[in-house]
């Protein structure tokens, strides 16, 4: 491939394909100026990405009703076992910035179509001078509004052998019953795991996606989101597919950076005044050449030494699985949406460079998009490394 040619036009006509920075006349019929630039000659087309705000979930009449052509900076964050989150600039005295209202409206993302992402707009910062007015907003998902705005309040819920499953569903369907806080969440997949919780020492006025957080990232728990639908959905233990996606540097990526981890091969949880303190370890961490490695978190709000135990043993899990972390770019184009990779899918990355030569599975965690203009977007991955 020759070298790269920025253009502000291409241009098309016959069995040709041209490119320049001079609109064509009506003049010259056998070529026609397809799409306005800016153009590299000899990347693919990009992807068309959508954003538009209207009224929330709360809005008598919620709906996407006002594309934002202003808009600049626009980045969006998954990650698998947190909120989304995506933030925009635009001109403060633009019609688009004043139509916005703060707390009220949603932002919808769409890639070629497909919904990517909902959430509420909560976050504005302006900054006015004598020729300028810039406004960035940003709006987090509903799971992110669920440990936000919405709280257990009283009278508090008690749960014995109830799925847990079901204990996420009821927690959410106590805050929508609430006057104001109905946003039309939906059971999605995943609505019972086959394992029963007993959850009796809830703190009135926790956050619902606290709560829902401590429930599940324990033993035998599993990973959960509010789609952009607004469905609520759950995975046992965890989400995503095994794709058998191929991501190699020099490929498929176009950049890679790698860092290590907190780590343990034994952790030690302590719960609310009454429990005793749990340690759980590594069944070789005897003949581990790296020595012990200990880690440990503090649950002052669990009253049940059970729910202490079952959150070392997670505790172990997250810190001794997790091999590398990886923070991956794509190179252009060469992200297919979220049918090719999307968070929770474990892939096969391939790095071959000096000290590095990895080639196994990694679990992809976080994924960021810049979208720029004219169909440009830049995708970077967050990936992390497990065992084989």
């Amino acid at each position: 491939m020759g070298a790269a040619v920025s253009a502000q036009y291409i241009y098309v006509g016959g069995t040709l394909l041209r490119w320049g920075d001079t609109p064509l006349s009506m003049g010259e019929p056998t070529t026609a100026a397809i799409w306005p630039g800016p153009f590299v000659a000899g990347e693919p087309a990009g992807s068309v990405w959508t954003w538009s705000v209207g009224p929330g979930a709360s809005a008598s009449a919620p709906g996407a009703d006002r594309e934002l052509t202003e808009a600049y900076g626009r980045v969006a964050t998954w990650r698998v076992d947190g909120h989304a989150f995506a933030t925009f600039t635009i001109d403060g005295r633009s019609d688009e910035a004043a139509g916005i209202v703060e707390r009220r409206d949603d932002l919808w993302i769409r890639r070629d179509g497909v919904l990517v992402f909902r959430g509420r707009i909560v976050g504005a910062e302006d900054a006015v001078d004598a020729s300028t007015h810039v406004t960035q907003f940003a709006a987090v998902d509903y799971r992110a509004m669920l440990s936000g705005a919405a709280k257990v309040e009283p009278s508090v819920p008690t749960f014995s052998a109830v799925d847990q499953g079901q204990i996420v569903w009821q927690l959410i369907q106590g805050w929508q019953a609430l006057s104001g806080g109905d946003w039309g969440i939906t059971q999605g997949v995943g609505s019972t795991s086959g394992v029963t919780r007993d959850e009796t020492d809830i703190t009135p006025f926790s956050p619902v996606g606290e709560v829902i957080d401590s429930l599940l990232r324990r033993d035998g728990g599993g990973e959960w989101e509010i789609s952009p639908t607004m469905e609520l959905n759950r995975w046992w233990p965890r989400r995503g597919s095994a794709s058998g996606e191929v991501l190699d540097y020099g490929g498929v990526l176009d950049s890679v950076g790698r860092s290590l981890p907190e780590f343990g091969n034994a952790a030690g949880a302590t719960g609310g005044q009454g429990t005793a303190a749990v340690v759980s370890a590594d069944a070789g961490v005897g003949a581990d050449d790296r020595g012990r490695w200990t880690v440990a978190q503090g649950y002052p709000s669990v009253s049940k030494q059970s729910t202490v135990a079952a959150k070392a043993s997670w505790l172990l899990d997250q810190a001794s699985t997790v091999q590398s972390e990886w923070r991956a770019t794509f190179s252009p184009g060469r992200w297919g949406g979220l049918g090719h990779v999307w968070i929770g899918d474990t892939v096969e990355m391939r790095v071959d460079s000096g000290r590095l030569s990895v080639a196994g599975a990694h679990r992809v965690v976080e994924l960021q998009a810049v979208c720029g203009d004219h169909g440009t977007e830049t995708i970077t991955v967050g990936i992390v490394g497990v065992p084989a």
